[in-house]
């Protein structure tokens, strides 16, 4: 079994000033750009963002058969963040499903968008460009979307969890839930 918490961060939080606004400012050379959702781009991302983590294992959940609608959703949408020019991570942002309401109720807000996977590849970690970069998404989906939910488990990096709080993100729900790359393990076993 593995931890797995459930985030959300509102509009109304945004904007009554959680998230600094200083876009362009402290934060020169960071940026992101929109890459169509293919899964040989999305693969390789989340690959290199996993590997410390054994996200490899969990090719059930990623692969390219289980993957391909949520890619060819014309909703879905894949940025790759730089850092002076160079990728560093991703995020792949998916339209919010019927579940999270079935779920969370109105803790989701009435127009939710997910972040479905983000992340910073491993030698990026640790420098304070996460922060910027969730405050780039959430500058651009609060213009559509009331909320931003999205989801992290101990399969992560071990401070992301402590991250998101510190950041205003509020706790849905913590649980316990069968490890993916045990299960992967088994299948190909």
């Amino acid at each position: 079994m593995i931890n797995k918490a459930h985030f959300v961060f509102s509009k109304e939080a945004y904007v009554n000033g959680v998230v600094n606004n200083s876009i362009g400012t402290q934060w020169a050379g960071l940026d992101y750009r929109e890459e169509a959702p293919t899964f040989e781009t999305f693969d390789y991302n989340m690959r290199r963002v996993g590997t410390n983590w054994d996200w490899d294992l969990m090719q059930g959940r990623f692969s390219e058969e289980a993957i391909l609608p949520t890619l060819t959703d014309e909703k879905t949408r894949l940025r790759i963040f730089t850092a002076d020019k160079r990728d560093v991570g991703y995020v792949l942002i998916v339209p919010a499903g019927r579940s999270l309401s079935d779920k969370f109720g109105d803790a989701v807000g009435e127009n939710p968008i997910e972040i479905l996977t983000i992340g910073l590849y491993p030698e990026e970690c640790g420098n304070k460009q996460g922060w910027k970069f969730f405050e780039m998404q959430f500058k651009d989906l609060f213009k559509r979307h009331d909320a931003v939910y999205w989801s992290s488990s101990s399969t992560n990096h071990p401070n992301l969890a402590a991250f998101y709080e510190r950041m205003g993100a509020t706790v849905l729900l913590r649980e316990s839930v069968p490890d993916p790359r045990i299960h992967e393990q088994r299948n190909f076993g």
